[in-house]
């Protein structure tokens, strides 16, 4: 996966707020053959704490297995409580693959 260094600001009026539409793309290859689960992870940079995941069931063709594949969700808006970094991690099997990092900020 090669998402590295991209990054989004998303600028609100005020926070609280609500960001949105979003859309998260992950470009994997060798997923193993037959079901699993991925999901897009944010957080905090340099915390454990979860402030929302959004989970993908696969259930992945033979054929695809050694492809790269293009695994994509979006979500209409995402409540936030102050602005700043967050990160996103790409995982799959609850392992982390890659990450990539989005600002949120106050216009003005």
């Amino acid at each position: 996966m090669s998402l590295h260094n991209v990054v989004e600001v998303l600028p609100v009026d005020k926070v609280p707020a609500e960001i949105g539409p979003l859309t998260f793309v992950a470009f994997v290859r060798n997923l193993p053959q037959g079901k699993g689960q991925g999901a897009f992870v944010i957080r905090l940079p340099q915390s454990e704490q979860v402030l929302g995941r959004l989970p993908l069931d696969m259930d992945v063709p033979a054929g695809l297995a050694d492809r790269q594949v293009a695994l994509q969700v979006t979500v209409p808006t995402i409540p936030v409580a102050s602005g700043g970094w967050f990160e996103v991690f790409f995982e799959w099997a609850g392992t982390p693959l890659a990450s990539n990092r989005f600002a949120v900020g106050v216009k003005g």
